[in-house]
């Protein structure tokens, strides 16, 4: 399911390495805005 905070992170990481191979683990849970790790 892609939602609002999934496309904000691909547009964030495809402005900032567009040709890079990028994995993104996000994890976002009820009780925090945003939490997340992000692999480059």
């Amino acid at each position: 399911m892609n939602t609002a905070f999934d496309t904000i992170i691909l547009n964030s990481l495809n402005e900032d390495a567009p040709y890079g191979d990028i994995t993104t683990n996000a994890i976002v849970s009820e009780n925090a805005r945003v939490s997340g790790r992000f692999i480059a």
